[in-house]
Formats: structure tokens, C-alpha cells, sequence
């Protein structure tokens, strides 16, 4: 299990959880849903987001591409 944490600067947008097992499958699935965050927070789209894993450590804050 996962926890994805959607960022713009050092603020938290958002916050999701994921059943998938590797963390090559949650990077690709954040990466496609990044659209749909943005949807939800119109004009405070992220810019980041970072992987923890279930006990809370961080695996990597990704930068996400500009539309």
C-alpha cells in the first residue's frame, strides 16, 4: 500500500491511498490521473507528488509536467 500526496509549492492539494504493490505502477497511475486532480482543484492544479509507503517513509517527490 501507498499514499500519494498531490502538492502545489509546499501545500497539500490532496491526498490518496493506493492498493497497488510496486511503486513503478503507482508513479504511472499518478502520472494518469494527474488531469483529474487538476479538474477537481481548479486554478490550484499540483505541481508535485510524493510517495510514502505504509509505514510513512518517503520514496520520491516527482515533478509533474506543464498541460
Amino acid at each position: 500500500m501507498f499514499t500519494i500526496q498531490w502538492m502545489r509549492g509546499r501545500s497539500l492539494i490532496e491526498q490518496q491511498t493506493s492498493e497497488l504493490t510496486l511503486l513503478a505502477e503507482v508513479i504511472a497511475l499518478a502520472r494518469g490521473t494527474v488531469r483529474d486532480i487538476g479538474a477537481r482543484h481548479p486554478g490550484n492544479a499540483p505541481e508535485t507528488f510524493k510517495v510514502f509507503d505504509r509505514r510513512g517513509r518517503e520514496l520520491g517527490h516527482y515533478t509533474l509536467l506543464a498541460p
